[in-house]
């Protein structure tokens, strides 16, 4: 007997994390891949940026330039921290649940909510 993935479309979340300002300048939902990462770096050209900090998923060393690219897992602690919020606040995000609407333009609204309200939190 052939084991069945329980999730055939899977949807993952990238987000870019401004640490200084403490809020999330970009949000993407879609496949772990290149194409993916290069749709939120789009969203990033925007913005000034003197550094980039990731892992070492190779999908980041095809679209973060090397000048500006810090591959560590010590910079990424505050990304780490906002997915574990992300997971305690929104049912959604819990493994093993069913309280959701499967929909990525609901997952998108949400997270979007809830990145708005964390802000304005933030600043009050």
């Amino acid at each position: 007997m052939a084991l069945r993935s329980k999730k055939k479309n899977k949807c993952w979340v990238w987000l870019a994390y401004d640490r200084d300002g403490k809020r999330v300048c970009a949000l993407q939902l879609g496949r772990r891949d290149t194409a993916t990462a290069a749709q939120l770096w789009q969203q990033l050209e925007l913005f000034d940026m003197d550094h980039v900090c990731t892992d070492y998923y190779p999908a980041y060393r095809a679209i973060v330039p090397p000048g500006m690219h810090v591959e560590t897992k010590a910079e990424t602690a505050a990304i780490e921290g906002l997915n574990s919020r992300i997971r305690h606040y929104l049912a959604r995000f819990r493994r093993k649940t069913f309280c959701y609407s499967k929909a990525v333009h609901m997952v998108k609204a949400t997270l979007i909510l809830f990145f708005t309200a964390d802000w304005i939190t933030y600043l009050s």
